[in-house]
């Protein structure tokens, strides 16, 4: 859940005429905020998300990844996997669908392929 900036952060729809792989403009979301989404999202967890939100679950901080970033001096992260902009509660059960499954989480990258020895 690294990037779980997404755990809130105000994501700006690209315009129409936006150019592909331009930086999108983002606000930062406080740390109290942050807090108030995840307790929304924990209430919305099935018993098997939550306890898998309460093993890969951190404190929740900020991290910074140059340029992606910059913007809101890092982004915050509150769990170990998961990393997107989705809400916590959508994340979690992503992950957990690929643990009870066994789904390799880089083929579902769009860009992924396995390394040739």
């Amino acid at each position: 859940m690294a990037g779980a900036g997404a755990a809130g952060a105000g994501v700006t729809p690209l315009a129409p005429n936006a150019r592909v792989g331009a930086m999108v403009e983002w606000e930062p979301i406080s740390e109290t905020a942050l807090r108030k989404r995840i307790s929304q999202a924990e209430a919305r967890m099935t018993g098997a998300q939550q306890r898998l939100w309460n093993c890969i679950r951190i404190r929740p901080q900020k991290w910074h990844q140059h340029p992606y970033g910059d913007q809101g001096n890092g982004f915050w992260a509150v769990g170990l996997i998961g990393c997107n902009q989705d809400e916590l509660d959508i994340t979690v059960q992503y992950v957990l669908i690929a643990v009870e499954h066994g789904s390799d989480l880089l083929q579902l990258l769009p860009d992924w392929s396995p390394k040739k020895p």
